[in-house]
């Protein structure tokens, strides 16, 4: 029965992942259109997505205990990764920023999405919450300064509060505590709006894990360095997992019990996918690097995901 459990959450991501394997053999879509698929997928129906979450999100007081950890939790990477870059890739800049932060737009929701449904996003939407703080106020700005020497603190603001993922997620939060509950289903047009963007976000995880699907690469040559930080990375990560469940759980007292999973699949995610984006002015063999180990890192969690499933029995 277990197998039968874990086979149920597993074949609708094979299911997608393989169908986008196939529609990329097909070339059912050029280059651009997957990237013009992406846009729409952060901007418009990952944003729904979330917001949703977050406006029916039971939230605790004793979350914000587990935000501050997720935001400590990536300097401490961020640590370890200036130390284990200068022997991994001591030439490359970057090294020590994939150490940290968490891809979690294009492929956390998605797996913890896909397996178990609304309760699973608001688990791992908690726990996410930390990190897209250390996401968009320190590694962007770390990235901006390799990229710039000296970027403003207007422009790290602006990155901040106008991504359409943080917008999402503190409009869906204020609603969620300002707003007596059931207000919202009262007023005229609400049911309609709320159908609507239930729709919208229904074509989130679906879409990204075709996409993932289309875009997957593997090869041998050069994977040698990524897979050296791919596996430190995780071993450290899941190491504070480890200590999260043990010593920081047990002290609060509400605690889903999808906390746990959703806490595993987090340390078992690749660096977040922006990373190239802040890139501009990187040598070539910086942006073979982080490439291949984001690649790597994305088959790399999606085997080892399927292996949490099994330990976990879920």
């Amino acid at each position: 029965m277990i197998f039968v459990s874990i086979f149920e959450k597993i074949a609708p991501i094979l299911f997608f992942l393989f169908l986008g394997v196939f529609f990329r053999s097909r070339s059912f879509f050029s280059e651009s259109t997957v990237e013009e698929i992406k846009l729409f997928l952060v901007r418009i129906t990952l944003p729904a997505l979330l917001f949703l979450t977050f406006l029916d999100l039971d939230f605790q007081r004793e979350f914000l205990i587990i935000i501050v950890l997720m935001f400590a939790v990536n300097f401490v990477m961020l640590a370890a990764g200036k130390a284990a870059g200068r022997i991994i890739s001591p030439e490359n800049r970057y090294a020590p920023l994939m150490f940290t932060g968490f891809e979690m737009g294009m492929l956390g929701f998605s797996l913890f999405g896909i397996s178990f449904g609304a309760e699973g996003l608001k688990a791992i939407g908690v726990l996410d919450l930390g990190q897209e703080l250390y996401v968009w106020f320190i590694l962007t700005t770390l990235l901006m300064v390799i990229r710039e020497s000296k970027p403003g603190l207007k422009k790290i603001g602006t990155n901040f509060i106008t991504s359409p993922v943080i917008l999402a997620i503190i409009v869906g939060m204020i609603l969620n505590a300002l707003l007596p509950k059931g207000l919202l289903e009262t007023l005229p047009g609400y049911t309609g709006v709320h159908t609507a963007l239930s729709m919208l976000s229904s074509l989130t995880i679906p879409l990204i894990l075709i996409i993932i699907g289309y875009q997957l690469r593997f090869r041998i040559s050069g994977f040698a360095a990524p897979l050296a930080l791919l596996l430190t990375r995780t071993v450290l990560l899941l190491g504070f997992a480890l200590l999260m469940q043990h010593f920081v759980f047990p002290r609060l007292t509400h605690v889903p019990r999808l906390f746990v999973p959703a806490l595993y699949t987090m340390a078992l995610l690749p660096p977040p996918f922006i990373i190239p984006l802040f890139m501009n002015g990187a040598s070539e063999a910086e942006h073979d690097f982080v490439s291949a180990t984001l690649s790597l890192g994305t088959v790399i969690t999606i085997v080892l995901y399927f292996v949490l499933l099994l330990v976990h029995g879920l």
